[in-house]
C-alpha cells in the first residue's frame, strides 16, 4: 500500500483569472469547496510531469501546491 503522508488527492477544476487561480473541488469529493492564489502571492510555477501524467506545482512563500491538470497540452 502506497501512502500520501499529509496530502489528499482532490479533483476539480483549475481556473486563472487576470487576478487569481481559482481551484473547485468536485461535488463527489469528501472535501467540497472553492479555494484561491492571488497572482502576485505566487514566487514560482513549474512542471513537475512525469509520463502521462500533467502535474503543475505552484509556490508561494509558505505552501506549494500541486495540481494535476489532465486533458492539457505540453
Amino acid at each position: 500500500m502506497v501512502r500520501m503522508q499529509g496530502s489528499e488527492a482532490i479533483g476539480g477544476q483549475l481556473h486563472v483569472t487576470n487576478y487569481r487561480l481559482v481551484f473547485c473541488s468536485h461535488f463527489a469529493n469528501r472535501a467540497t469547496g472553492r479555494f484561491t492564489i492571488f497572482l502576485p502571492v505566487i514566487s514560482g510555477v513549474r512542471d513537475t510531469s512525469w509520463g502521462i501524467k500533467r502535474q503543475i506545482e505552484v509556490s508561494t512563500r509558505t505552501h506549494q501546491f500541486t495540481f494535476v491538470a489532465w486533458g492539457s497540452p505540453r
